[in-house]
């Protein structure tokens, strides 16, 4: 493939779910996961209340995501406006850089820990532009 082409995007689930565990961060929560159902079961003393976290986890995770995604923070990124403080114009920068440069790296949208752990807040000019950023599905 050359800069200019790209491969084509997955059609079909076992496709899609061929990509993505190729990925680093599917394959972390993956381990992570079964980390935590071995940890459970080498504990013991299992009953149905150790189900709440996860169910509650899992009712407000939507909710969240549709705030940070629409109410505020990733809605303003995708504005014109110019962030006054450092801290935001950070976030404001690094989201920018992953739709506009390589959607590989800069992840966050409320905050860069998450990428500065795992890797993927390098510095600008340390990543090559991507030839398919800014034409990806969505943007």
């Amino acid at each position: 493939m050359t800069a200019t082409t790209r491969a084509p995007l997955p059609r079909t689930l076992p496709e899609a779910r061929r990509e993505f565990v190729k990925h680093r961060s599917p394959r972390i929560l993956m381990a992570c996961l079964a980390l935590a159902v071995l940890v459970r079961v080498f504990v013991g003393d299992f009953t149905w209340w150790n189900v709440v976290p996860f169910v509650a986890v899992v009712a407000v995770q939507p909710f969240l995501e549709w705030t940070l995604h629409v109410e505020w923070s990733h809605f303003l990124i995708h504005t014109d406006y110019k962030p006054k403080t450092r801290p935001y114009r950070h976030l404001y920068d690094n989201h920018r850089w992953h739709h506009y440069r390589n959607e590989h790296y800069w992840f966050g949208i409320t905050s860069t820990i998450g990428d500065q752990v795992l890797r993927t807040a390098p510095g600008r000019d340390e990543v090559p532009v991507s030839a398919t950023a800014k034409s990806l599905p969505g943007l």
